[in-house]
């Protein structure tokens, strides 16, 4: 099912919903701890559930893909090798939607 609510009523509809394997929700680091979406919130309750989560906007339509110089290398010291768009990879993820409107022009 492909969600956009609240973490309390994911948990909810997971709880009662047994057969739903994943679900489909907006997630990517940036907005990880936005209270408006709550991404992480969202992704901690199926996880809970142990349910597969598909990614849409991993990449925030595009705009992740290519961060300003000083962000890289802040994102490089905190996890040295990982490329921006990498930090989008989460257990219990099978599919990335990419969700972008251009191909990083």
């Amino acid at each position: 099912m492909s969600f956009h609510d609240s973490p309390e009523a994911l948990d909810r509809i997971l709880t009662e919903n047994l057969e739903a394997e994943f679900v489909q929700i907006a997630l990517n680091y940036y907005d990880w701890d936005s209270e408006l979406v709550q991404p992480r919130r969202c992704y901690e309750v199926i996880r809970r559930h142990n349910r597969q989560v598909i990614v849409m906007q991993p990449v925030k339509g595009g705009m992740l893909a290519q961060v300003p110089d000083g962000v890289r290398s802040e994102m490089e010291q905190m996890r040295p090798g990982m490329t921006p768009t990498s930090w989008a990879g989460l257990e219990g993820v099978i599919v990335v939607l990419s969700g972008m409107s251009t191909c990083g022009r």
